[in-house]
């Protein structure tokens, strides 16, 4: 009999699982079914009942239901790290797992509004856990993430974020749950009802408190580019300068519609650092770089070509650049053996330069927060010996040698007219990093981003179109919690322009205009957007709902240790009474 009863709940978690997966995978782009996100919860919801014995089991079978959306949506890791796959596959299904033991495990004690407060805090707690505390966060794959499309979702995403979103979503589920199985009727009653009132009070207050112009619309142009991956491990010199020429002729002619800015992606320019230190730097070691050209013959290119010719590129066209480069702190050439020179640093950055009045000028950003086994390995990267030979065995020719920026910083651009932009210039992943984004747009000290331009290298995705519509999804959450328009600048694109509400109002390149998707060509966009002041009540008060969900989970679960731990002191002593009794 408990055999049947164990067969039969692994086999309702595994179908729960599979249809939670089916789910998610429909929500998201490129189908983009974004009502199946509001039912995705359901089947896992459907699990915490009183009726399963195991709820251990249950998850673990549900986790494995969820595996093949996993495995499918990270494909494109297995070309990056062979190694690296399977434990994030198994990392990111674990979590269901996690969920509906906690929940179960410790909500069956409660009935009615307990009950109902525990499923959310826990669902949003996790999701706040995994997207934003461990090994630095992976804030991709929430059930609210697809709803941006929703009208009034931005509005409220203004005033709790992303995560409120999501335990609005949970909430309203679990309260239809509720009256739907007539248990605890009233309670679902009351929860359906307070989700809508919360809805329209969190949409009025977005409305009230949402952005404000700072001054005109600014005209950008971004040069899409089309270069695979390796720019970053096996990049070589007659590769970068046939593809630095052919980035200089795509700027020339975005510079021919007169935009006040143009924009690179990251990592774009090749060559060494290009900061102005390290130019000086290397120029004044006369450095320079050995290389067989395409018709076998030696050649020799400066340390600083790149950097020189970038600058001359930015005279020519006259207007002020983003770029995405290198960049480094203290570099120095120190003498290995009779001839040689070897290079050092206190840092190499992954960074942004502005690239004005004919030269790479001083202000820069370093990106803050490094990608996860892809720039850095979390806690591994504390031990480099272990770090190389993991990279041996899973991530071929990768180097983790960045290091992170110190604090974010903006950078003020003095575009025609002598009018004064400051932008916040998030690269790659760090357009789904609330807290980066967040931190860009309040400053420090002085005034914070007017406007959010991300610089991404999407050619990491492969082939995986998807992915990259999924980037751009996620970078559309933070200019509705912010409050700030966003330029995406993306290498094998999808490069795009988002308004202050998340909405994108021009995407692709010119070359892909009829029919395509922007992804995997090069060309140009331009578009314009206006520079955005003020603080929503999210870029004021942060991650509020994802910690509060946290905080209420540690604290209702630590309830119930306590009120076991007396239980059992009860029991004790009432047995050693009867026991020491004449």
């Amino acid at each position: 009999m408990k055999d049947a009863i164990a067969r039969s709940e692994r086999v309702r978690g595994l179908l729960a699982g599979l249809i939670h997966g089916l789910l998610m995978y429909l929500a998201f782009p490129p189908i983009g079914l974004w009502g199946c996100a509001l039912a995705a919860p359901l089947p896992l919801l459907l699990l915490l009942g009183p009726a399963v014995r195991r709820p251990g089991l249950v998850g673990l079978a549900a986790a494995v239901g969820t595996l093949p959306m996993w495995m499918f949506e990270h494909h494109w890791v297995l070309r990056v790290s062979g190694l690296g796959y399977w434990p994030l596959v198994a990392y990111c299904a674990g979590w269901t797992w996690a969920f509906i033991w906690i929940a179960s495990g410790v909500g069956r004690r409660w009935r009615g509004a307990r009950r109902l407060l525990w499923v959310v805090a826990v669902w949003t707690g996790m999701d706040y856990l995994r997207g934003s505390v461990i090994a630095g966060g992976y804030p991709w794959y929430f059930v609210s993430e697809p709803l941006i499309a929703v009208p009034g979702v931005a509005e409220i995403a203004s005033v709790v974020g992303q995560h409120g979103v999501t335990a609005m979503v949970v909430l309203m589920v679990v309260s239809l749950m509720m009256v739907a199985g007539g248990r605890d009727r009233r309670v679902g009653v009351r929860g359906v009802v307070g989700v809508s009132i919360a809805a329209g009070v969190l949409i009025w207050t977005g409305v009230l408190t949402g952005p404000s112009p700072t001054g005109k619309p600014v005209r950008i142009a971004v040069v899409q580019t089309n270069v695979p991956s390796d720019n970053k491990t096996g990049w070589t010199i007659p590769a970068q300068l046939r593809d630095f020429a052919r980035f200089s002729q795509l700027t020339r002619e975005a510079a021919a519609a007169n935009p006040d800015l143009i924009v690179w992606p990251e990592t774009m320019l090749p060559g060494a650092p290009a900061d102005p230190e390290s130019v000086a730097t290397a120029r004044r070691h006369m450095i320079y770089r050995t290389y067989e050209d395409e018709a076998g013959v030696d050649q020799e290119l400066g340390e600083t070509f790149f950097a020189d010719q970038v600058a001359v590129l930015q005279a020519e066209v006259d207007t002020p650049m983003l770029i995405g480069a290198k960049a480094a702190d203290g570099l120095r050439f120190e003498r290995v053996g009779a001839t040689g020179l070897q290079e050092f640093s206190d840092g190499m950055f992954n960074s942004v330069l502005v690239v004005a009045g004919s030269r790479v000028q001083a202000q820069r950003y370093d990106k803050v927060h490094l990608t996860p086994f892809g720039e850095t390995m979390p806690l591994i990267s504390a031990w480099p010996w272990l770090e190389r030979r993991l990279l041996s065995l899973g991530a071929h020719g990768m180097r983790f040698d960045l290091s992170a920026g110190d604090q974010t910083r903006v950078l003020e651009l003095e575009l025609s007219g002598g009018v004064v932009v400051v932008v916040g210039t998030p690269i790659c992943f760090e357009s789904t990093v609330s807290r980066v984004c967040r931190a860009l747009v309040r400053g420090r000290g002085g005034r914070g981003a007017e406007l959010l331009i991300n610089l991404t290298n999407d050619g990491w995705f492969g082939d995986s179109d998807r992915m990259r519509e999924q980037h751009l999804l996620l970078a559309r959450w933070r200019c509705a919690e912010l409050g700030r328009p966003m330029v995406r600048a993306a290498n094998t694109g999808v490069s795009a322009f988002i308004d202050a509400r998340g909405s994108v109002i021009a995407r692709g390149v010119d070359a892909d205009a009829v029919g395509g998707t922007g992804a995997r060509v090069e060309g140009i966009l331009m578009a314009e957007l206006t520079p955005a002041g003020g603080l929503t009540v999210f870029a004021r008060l942060g991650d509020a709902a994802g910690a509060a969900g946290l905080i209420v989970s540690i604290l209702m679960w630590a309830s119930v240790v306590v009120r076991k731990w007396k239980q059992s002191a009860a029991r004790v002593g009432t047995a050693f009474s009867s026991t020491a009794a004449p």
